[in-house]
């Protein structure tokens, strides 16, 4: 029937909607508590799973993203050695 059609027309445009995003969500403001010293544990605390890890060197590069269906996205990393938080990047104030 027509109703049980657009039932499931809205489901299935919910779905695709929300389907849209990709990686670990984080905000700005939560990189900014990640800081030089904490060690990897407590850098996912605050802003959740990694979704990648690459060893450079005797380190290794730790990198969260997020994008959405809309274009939309951001990355953070740090430097880690020996569990460590050894590099974080300078986010610029006009990272909201």
């Amino acid at each position: 029937t027509i109703k049980r059609f657009r039932h499931v027309a809205i489901l299935a445009v919910v779905a695709f909607v929300t389907s849209g995003c990709v990686g670990t969500y984080f905000t700005w403001e939560k990189a900014r508590q990640v800081r030089t010293g904490m060690t990897l544990a407590q850098a996912e605390q605050i802003l959740g799973h990694p979704n990648s890890v690459t060893s450079v060197a005797d380190s290794q590069r730790v990198m969260w993203v997020y994008g959405t269906g809309w274009g939309q996205g951001a990355a953070y990393s740090v430097v880690v050695k020996d569990g460590v938080i050894v590099a974080v990047p300078t986010l610029p104030a006009s990272f909201r």
